[in-house]
């Protein structure tokens, strides 16, 4: 999958086939946050944590997967 980026948000191919995102993720202080946009299919994920040990790029492929299983 290509990746690029710009202004502060990831361009990529997303892993789901056939599906482009933009996303971005961040941590600080225990805190974690995700927001993927789907661009064509009008999706959204977004997580909110302050759990420290959260994988969020994990629980996002995961939420994908539920989401585009339909589709």
């Amino acid at each position: 999958v290509g990746s690029s980026y710009g202004y502060g948000w990831f361009i990529t191919g997303a892993r789901v086939p056939a599906h482009r995102l933009i996303w971005h993720d961040g941590r600080v202080d225990g805190f974690r946050t995700y927001i993927g946009r789907y661009i064509d299919d009008h999706v959204t994920i977004i997580i909110l944590s302050n759990l420290a040990t959260l994988d969020e790029l994990a629980l996002a492929r995961a939420l994908e997967q539920v989401v585009f299983a339909h589709k």
